[in-house]
């Protein structure tokens, strides 16, 4: 879990250590069900606690932005060690206004390569 995000759930419930468990079970990346499995609950138990319990309902919510803020990080790194596929995804998402060309650019340029192809493989046939 990332520092700064702590989950504040009541320590007094009976079911804190489970659902302390499953909320970083969620933030590192399992599944739900994963999640329930891993703690000894069912999935029934995890969907009431998220219905009646707020404390749990919001640390749900607060984890599943911690998740989105590790693929951030992890897709920023990979742009970063030079993946120019993610360079590209991230510039166009982030700053569209400014890079929208450079997607067009990449379909069209896709387009005509298959074009391209298509015609070297009836060449080719004959």
């Amino acid at each position: 879990m990332k520092k700064g995000k702590e989950i504040c759930l009541d320590k007094t419930d009976k079911n804190y250590t489970k659902k302390d468990a499953i909320l970083r079970s969620i933030i590192s990346g399992t599944s739900i069900s994963t999640a329930c499995e891993g703690a000894d609950i069912s999935r029934e138990t995890f969907y009431t606690w998220q219905r009646t319990d707020e404390r749990f309902k919001t640390a749900l919510e607060s984890s599943k932005d911690a998740r989105i803020n590790y693929i951030e990080d992890a897709s920023f790194k990979t742009a970063l060690d030079g993946n120019a596929t993610m360079q590209i995804f991230l510039l166009c998402n982030l700053k569209p206004e400014k890079y929208k060309s450079i997607n067009s650019t990449i379909h069209s340029f896709s387009k005509d390569m298959d074009e391209s192809l298509e015609r070297i493989a009836k060449i080719l046939k004959n």
